[in-house]
């Protein structure tokens, strides 16, 4: 009886982890760690849709999930690696530290944790700061290139070989 009992009770243990295992939230986890490790400059709308494909699930159903990307067009059109970089820093932070032999452990860790997916990228600032130098520095190139072709042209025209129809 004592036996039955027990083997019954891990039977039920292992029911419950499977059906833990099972779920929609670690069969996205699970895809979001393996696709960072295989498939890392895929687009992020495509490798979404890809999923949803292949596990039956509604737009509805995959966008109640917690770290999905939300349907706007910063979260869908980036590569994936971005997308995690961006959106998801915490994870981002771990996947990079860590190789593809770890990846269940690591899909069983995100599982647990509460992190969801940001609506704003966590570097939008400093992206920002980044996009001005860069363009201050194109304007000023711009403006050196226009003036070295001022003095040029300047140049050109105060030439001696240039003054041929003064003597004529």
């Amino acid at each position: 009886m004592g036996v039955e009992r027990i083997h019954s009770e891990i039977t039920d243990l292992l029911k419950e982890a499977e059906e833990e295992l099972n779920t929609d939230q670690m069969k996205w986890d699970r895809y979001l760690v393996n696709c960072f490790f295989n498939h890392v400059h895929a687009n992020t709308y495509y490798l979404s849709v890809k999923f949803q494909e292949e596990n039956g699930m509604s737009e509805e159903t995959f966008f109640s999930l917690k770290r999905t990307p939300k349907p706007f067009k910063n979260h869908m059109r980036t590569g994936f690696a971005r997308f995690i970089s961006a959106y998801l820093p915490t994870i981002a932070k771990v996947l990079w530290d860590q190789k593809k032999e770890n990846a269940d452990k690591i899909a069983l860790a995100i599982n647990k944790s509460n992190v969801d997916t940001r609506i704003k990228a966590s570097d939008k600032d400093s992206m920002t700061e980044d996009r001005k130098v860069i363009r201050s520095g194109v304007y000023a190139d711009i403006k050196s290139a226009k003036q070295r072709k001022a003095f040029r042209n300047m140049w050109l025209s105060h030439r001696r070989s240039n003054q041929w129809g003064v003597t004529k």
